[in-house]
């Protein structure tokens, strides 16, 4: 009896100890930029906006989106009005964050929302990525960017990493700040949506990237959206967002800026049985 109590006992601590060290374990920061996989755009009033990707997102690898469109919430706040997002290898997309600034009305402001997918497998290029809505949406725009990780690793926004704001009338996108963060490596992305016909290019914050510009254009500013976006890679506690790109008149922005560190996929461990 003794020697199944000692059997037991060691089945059971090994078992623990490799659970802890599948929770402990460190993840070893190593984003990297890959390159665009698309865009798409839509002024078709419908529950669906399809992105065909420009390169082939690799697995192993993290896809992200941001998207633009019309507001349906009408009030300033995170929403859900982005359903889901599939794509063509069977991949599974998760949202990390999304902002409404609702103006008092349908579609008199904007939304913004980021989704990401840690690839099981490869999506080829002229792939589709499809974003399913909550409701029926008019405008509305989406660009796709790849990013590596290390091995074994996906992605999430840190604690306190995370902050939006909405901008009434405004000419320029506005400063966002985060800071206060445990120092370490961070992918930081900023994602705007405007009310805006235009596809011209902002200019990024300094070391920043700037996605590929997508907008849904109805002809005027008021019913179109622009979905723009910037990251970087650092190392830090925290950093700072401000790019510019002054408009002729007043839009309506929504914006959210987030920090995602890595972190190691967390798996089960069966028991080792001894034979």
């Amino acid at each position: 009896m003794k020697f199944f109590t000692s059997i037991i006992l060691r089945l059971l601590f090994v078992s623990s100890a490799l659970f802890l060290f599948c929770r402990t374990n460190p993840a070893i920061a190593a984003f990297g930029s890959v390159a665009t996989l698309g865009t798409g755009t839509s002024v078709t009033s419908n529950t669906t906006l399809a992105v065909t990707t420009s390169a082939q997102l690799d697995a192993n690898n993290i896809g992200l989106c941001l998207l633009a469109f019309d507001n349906t919430s009408t009030t300033d706040g995170n929403t859900s009005e982005v359903s889901s997002i599939a794509d063509g290898a069977s991949n599974i997309w998760s949202k990390l964050r999304e902002f409404t600034n609702g103006q008092g009305g349908a579609a008199a402001g904007a939304s913004v929302s980021v989704w990401f997918t840690k690839a099981t497998s490869t999506l080829a290029s002229s792939g589709t990525i499809t974003i399913t809505f909550a409701n029926t949406i008019t405008s509305k725009a989406a660009t796709c960017w790849e990013f590596t990780v290390s091995a074994g690793n996906t992605i999430r926004i840190v604690t306190g990493g995370a902050t939006d704001v909405a901008t009434d009338a405004g000419l320029d996108p506005p400063s966002i700040a985060l800071s206060s963060l445990v120092s370490k490596e961070y992918l930081f992305v900023r994602a705007m949506a405007w009310e805006h016909d235009s596809s011209t290019n902002l200019t990024p914050t300094t070391n920043y990237t700037i996605f590929t510009n997508a907008v849904a254009s109805t002809g005027v500013d008021a019913t179109s959206q622009t979905v723009k976006g910037e990251f970087r890679i650092l190392s830090a506690t925290g950093d700072t967002s401000d790019p510019t790109r002054t408009i002729a008149s007043g839009r309506d922005f929504a914006d959210t800026y987030i920090a995602l560190e890595e972190i190691v996929i967390r798996r089960s461990v069966m028991p080792i049985i001894f034979q």
